[in-house]
């Protein structure tokens, strides 16, 4: 390889010298060209002989090792005085290729009498950079355990969809390493949560885990052992990846995947109560007992589903004392009702603009990315008069 960048450097020093003296005219009619994949580099080298003789000569040209060139390397030309000559240049890319560094390739015209190189000339090749790649969750995003399994494999691949080499340092970690321990498939703990990949264009990597999942420790409240079933329970557990490329790229792109593990009940129940009603949350707050001025701020809300598969929602809220006298104008409360396509509030409702009040808001979904409201409502008393909003 020393030996042919040596000879190439004397032929293209020779070249500079001689160029300047020579008869002939020589040029590609592409100065630089782009190629992708698996693409040829094809250019047209234009030889004109300027000189009164006729020209009897061979062309050399000369690219990166392990490129092919096609056609015959050994052809003998003739070109007559005042005549041109269009020859096609053909190569074959091979080998690994930097994408966004350009490659020369020279041409030579050798003289067959003084087998000198009479002229020279080049152009230059590139091949463009597009980086690319993904992180996904193995097997699947969403992986199930069975009733009393605590151990699961999970995995993330990383996919390079580019055209370069890319090197990929993926870390994982989860918000509740309590209750997961993280090791290899092997069951042995890890020694760094980092894994590196370095991908060739158009393939892919996968590193597997293991997670092994313990129960925390539970509080202790009161449970009936003759309907407390620890299978029937939803437990939901998430290990996240986060992939960045080497801190020598020139481009920094970040991509991210999660694993969710599952944990599904064996039953659930749609509606928690027997029949159509409506419960009601208490929460009752006293201030100042021993004071003159006992307070009590009282908020109740609820939630459930009539039978036509509507939500209803309902919510007060109190403050009573016996420093001033409770009023209905002061009293919070809303109403919604929820279906599929449209809703209604009423009660306490805010409005756009920045007003709100007592009132009512009304909805309408036309699409999954169109709906239309309205809403009409009276806010507090200002200077003893009311203000209607719509």
């Amino acid at each position: 390889m020393r030996k042919r960048v040596k000879i190439l450097f004397i032929i293209t020093f020779v070249a500079l010298f001689i160029t300047p003296f020579s008869a002939q005219k020589l040029q590609f009619i592409n100065s630089e060209i782009e190629f992708y994949r698996g693409q040829l580099v094809s250019n047209i080298l234009k030889i004109t002989n300027t000189d009164s003789t006729e020209l009897l000569f061979k062309v050399s040209v000369s690219h990166p090792e392990k490129w092919k060139i096609l056609g015959d390397k050994l052809k003998v030309y003739t070109l007559s005085p005042s005549d041109s000559l269009f020859l096609p240049v053909r190569i074959v890319p091979l080998g690994k290729i930097k994408g966004n560094t350009k490659y020369i390739i020279s041409a030579y015209i050798f003289d067959i009498q003084t087998n000198e190189p009479v002229i020279s000339t080049s152009f230059y090749v590139r091949k463009p950079k597009y980086s690319n790649w993904q992180v996904k969750a193995a097997p699947a995003s969403k992986l199930y355990l069975k009733n009393g399994e605590s151990k699961i494999n999970f995995g993330f691949n990383v996919r390079n969809l580019g055209t370069e080499v890319e090197n990929v340092n993926l870390e994982i970690y989860t918000n509740n390493f309590n209750n997961i321990v993280i090791t290899d498939t092997n069951s042995t703990p890890l020694k760094s949560f980092t894994s590196y990949f370095s991908v060739e264009p158009l393939e892919d990597s996968t590193t597997y885990y293991s997670a092994n999942l313990t129960e925390s420790i539970r509080n202790f409240r009161r449970k009936d052992l003759n309907k407390f079933n620890p299978d029937n329970k939803l437990i939901k557990y998430q290990i996240f990846s986060k992939g960045g490329q080497s801190i020598l790229s020139n481009i920094k792109a970040k991509k991210s995947a999660i694993v969710q593990i599952l944990h599904l009940p064996n039953s659930i129940k749609e509606n928690p109560f027997p029949k159509l009603t409506l419960p009601v949350t208490v929460d009752a707050n006293f201030n100042n007992i021993l004071s003159l001025s006992p307070t009590l701020s009282l908020f109740l809300n609820g939630r459930t589903t009539l039978p036509n598969q509507a939500r209803l929602t309902y919510n007060t809220q109190a403050f009573l004392s016996t420093s001033y006298r409770p009023s209905l104008e002061s009293l919070f409360f809303n109403i919604g009702y929820f279906t599929n396509n449209y809703s209604i509030k009423l009660g306490n409702v805010g409005g756009g603009l920045g007003y709100g009040g007592r009132g009512a808001n009304a909805s309408y979904r036309i699409s999954n990315k169109l709906s239309v409201g309205t809403y009409f409502s009276f806010t507090p008393r200002v200077f003893q008069s009311n203000f209607f909003t719509a």
